[in-house]
């Protein structure tokens, strides 16, 4: 992976921006045309880089169809126009074209543009768009020769049909002249005069060529259409090499704090470490103190008191069975006491009276911990069966017989005085 300019990385012909989500493509450029790309008639460049002793240039990708042949007067001046200021430049820096050909040309938004510097003066390639001098100096041109390769061109858009080579109209000129195809005079003969297969006889430079087809109006306007078409990319430019130097200067100053300035902790973080220290501090004071409260801690032993009402005793000093006895009690109360080792002692505390009261202690051994088990499944219980008492009715008292009594008779017959 090969990084330009800190912002474009480049892998397997692969272009990809840290600043923005545009689509970019690699070209082949020379040197000098980062100072082009905002001419009319290049292709905007973004950044250049070598590689094996060969400079490439980044573009912005987009749909950048050929040149379009067969067009009326109206379409050539206007396409072409942004294509001739912009060999016009080239010449200007003593440079030439060369190999100028359709497919070096692509249309874009406000007319034809170039996307390199060509071959320059050099070149072997022999096209119906290659000037003579190029097969009688051995490939050697000059700033006629892109007059010819121009003027070739438009005469192919007008036309639709190809040039004879350069070589083959020495002797005989088998050119069509443009008013068959129904062209105006002026511009007719201006492209005639570009076509001629000497040099001498052609315009010498594509500054004489402009002037003679276009007006200063028009060449302004073109440029400030231009000017507005490439606006973006230049603010686009000049913020993205503003954030790279911001960024390299913040950069080199934390290096130089780094250096210069001793290391200091931040108090937010030097304050989290110390409760966290403390917290930790805190944990284990209470983990020791509870461990010592755990082993240091004695444990209580269990002493059951039992007290017992003993036995009626007979006058023979017998015991009576258990059977006759009624009334025995058994009371156990627990106790604890501090006494570690476990001893068995029975006393008996005589009583004034016949049935004395025996009071027994018991000090159960202390028992080793049983090793946790597994719980047994519990049974269902099944529900008892409650007895039902059916309560007999007592009888009633019987109340004592009473005695009728007697009638009286009255005798209806007595009167009574």
């Amino acid at each position: 992976m090969q990084l330009v300019e800190n912002r474009f990385e480049i892998e397997n012909g692969i272009v990809k921006d840290q600043y923005s989500d545009m689509d970019f493509d690699i070209i082949e450029v020379s040197d000098k045309y980062m100072d082009a790309q905002f001419v009319p008639g290049f292709i905007p460049v973004y950044a250049t880089y070598q590689k094996d002793g060969t400079t490439y240039g980044i573009i912005q990708k987009q749909e950048l169809p050929p040149y379009m042949a067969v067009m009326d007067e109206k379409q050539i001046k206007r396409n072409f126009l942004p294509l001739l200021l912009g060999l016009k430049w080239l010449q200007e820096q003593d440079r030439i074209f060369g190999n100028l050909t359709p497919d070096k040309i692509y249309q874009i938004e406000n007319g034809y543009a170039l996307k390199d510097f060509g071959a320059g003066e050099y070149y072997e390639e022999k096209t119906p768009y290659t000037p003579y001098e190029y097969y009688a100096y051995h490939g050697c041109g000059n700033k006629a020769s892109d007059v010819y390769s121009v003027c070739a061109i438009i005469y192919e858009a007008l036309t639709g049909i190809f040039l004879p080579n350069a070589d083959e109209r020495l002797d005989v000129d088998m050119l069509e002249p443009l008013a068959a195809f129904g062209v105006s005079s002026p511009l007719c003969d201006i492209i005639e005069k570009g076509l001629s297969v000497l040099d001498c006889d052609r315009y010498q430079s594509i500054e004489e060529l402009i002037n003679c087809i276009y007006t200063e109006d028009e060449i302004n306007a073109c440029v400030n259409d231009w000017a507005i078409f490439v606006r973006p990319i230049k603010s686009n430019l000049s913020d993205v090499k503003d954030k790279i130097a911001r960024e390299k200067r913040i950069i080199e100053e934390e290096k130089e704090e780094k250096i210069t300035s001793p290391q200091t902790i931040d108090p937010s973080k030097k304050k989290k470490t110390i409760m966290m220290f403390a917290g930790i501090c805190v944990v284990i004071i209470i983990v020791v103190a509870l461990n010592a409260t755990v082993f240091n801690k004695t444990q209580p032993e269990e002493i059951r008191e039992i007290k017992m009402s003993p036995m009626p005793v007979s006058a023979s000093g017998s015991a009576v069975s258990g059977s006759a006895v009624t009334g025995t009690s058994v009371t156990i109360t627990p106790t604890v006491t501090p006494t570690a080792a476990p001893t068995t002692t029975s006393t008996i505390k005589p009583e004034p009276s016949n049935t004395p009261e025996i009071t027994a202690t018991i000090k159960p051994t202390p028992k080793p911990t049983p090793k946790p088990t597994k719980k047994p499944k519990k049974k269902k219980k099944t529900p008892k069966a409650t007895p039902i008492t059916i309560k007999t009715p007592k009888p009633r008292r019987t109340s004592k017989p009473v005695k009728p009594k007697p009638k009286i008779k009255i005798d209806k017959n007595i009167s009574i005085e």
